[in-house]
């Protein structure tokens, strides 16, 4: 069976990582993004996961995203405390769309078959029953 090759958006959270392990035996690169966060304990994990399977890690700063959510996001807002307990504001609006059309874009150059997002729909679901 030939290989796909795949863009793996790998955030360094469980469903992300959990998706590199399902494409593992496929032509991967796991790329992941400095969109302005606070933590990058996950990019971390990311980097060693790449290291790990023997895959090409792809680091995308799209730092600038930051200015555009000012201080709507504790996690990209230098103003705002990171709370203890979930909230809305922990959600970066539209963050998986924004790795899906960067993915996309080098998927292109480099002739990749598939891209994989590994997510869930609670941050979604919670969001709007704040709302």
């Amino acid at each position: 069976m030939k290989k796909e090759k795949v863009i793996v958006i790998c955030s360094g959270g469980m469903d992300s990582v959990s998706m590199a392990g399902v494409f593992k035996d496929d032509d991967i690169t796991l790329m992941s993004f400095d969109y302005g966060q606070k933590g990058i304990k996950e990019t971390i994990v990311v980097e060693k996961l790449a290291k790990k399977l023997g895959v090409p890690f792809k680091f995308i700063d799209i730092s600038f995203v930051k200015d555009l959510y000012g201080d709507s996001n504790q996690l990209t807002s230098d103003n705002v405390d990171v709370e203890g307990s979930y909230t809305s504001s922990v959600v970066v609006p539209l963050r998986n769309a924004l790795f899906l059309q960067v993915a996309m874009c080098h998927a292109y150059s480099i002739g990749a078959d598939k891209i994989a997002l590994g997510s869930h729909s609670d941050d979604a679901t919670e969001v709007n029953e704040e709302r």
